[in-house]
C-alpha cells in the first residue's frame, strides 16, 4: 500500500512527504543557504576605473614606460593611441614573451587566441572576442584592452 503525503503541519520543521516528522528546518533563511564560491558568470566585475580618462592615461603612460625601458622593438606611441590588431599583436607577443620566451606569434596566430591565454594567467575580468576584433574603437581599447595589458606588465613585474 503507497504511503500518501502528510497534509498536517508538524512541530519539528518541515512538512514531511510521509507520515513521519521531519526534522528538516522548514524554511531556510537566504543568509543561510550556501554561497557560491565561484565568480558570476561573465568573470569579476571591474573594480578599476576603466572609464575615467586619467586612468586610461596612466594605463598608457605605464605600458608606453615599460615598452621603451625593455627595448619593445618598432614600438611607438602611436601604437597605443591609434591601435590596431597589428600593433595589439606586436605588444602582447613582447610582453608575453616575458613570462614564456618561448612564445611566437605564427602566421596562423589569430588575436582571439589572446583571450584563453588571459583566462589561464588568471585575469580577473572575462575579454570577449568581440572585445579584440574591434580594437580600434575608444570605448573598446581604452576602457578594455589597455587595462588588460597594464595588468599584464604588473604580473610581469
Amino acid at each position: 500500500m503507497p504511503r500518501t503525503p502528510s497534509t498536517s503541519r508538524n512541530t519539528y520543521g518541515r512538512d514531511s512527504m510521509f507520515s513521519r516528522p521531519s526534522y528538516a528546518p522548514g524554511d531556510i533563511p537566504s543568509t543561510a543557504k550556501r554561497q557560491s564560491v565561484l565568480p558570476p558568470r561573465g568573470g569579476f566585475k571591474d573594480t578599476r576605473p576603466v572609464n575615467d580618462k586619467q586612468y586610461q592615461n596612466d594605463c598608457k603612460g605605464r605600458i608606453g614606460n615599460f615598452l621603451i625601458e625593455n627595448n619593445a622593438p618598432g614600438f611607438n606611441e602611436k601604437m597605443l593611441s591609434e591601435p590596431n590588431k597589428s600593433h595589439f599583436s606586436k605588444i602582447f607577443e613582447f610582453l608575453y614573451q616575458k613570462l614564456d620566451p618561448s612564445f611566437n606569434l605564427t602566421s596562423s596566430f589569430k588575436i582571439e587566441h589572446v583571450l584563453p591565454i588571459f583566462a589561464a594567467l588568471q585575469y580577473p575580468v572575462q575579454l570577449k572576442t568581440s572585445d579584440i576584433q574591434c580594437l580600434s574603437a575608444p570605448f573598446i581599447w581604452a576602457p578594455k584592452v589597455l587595462p588588460a595589458l597594464d595588468w599584464l606588465i604588473e604580473l610581469i613585474m
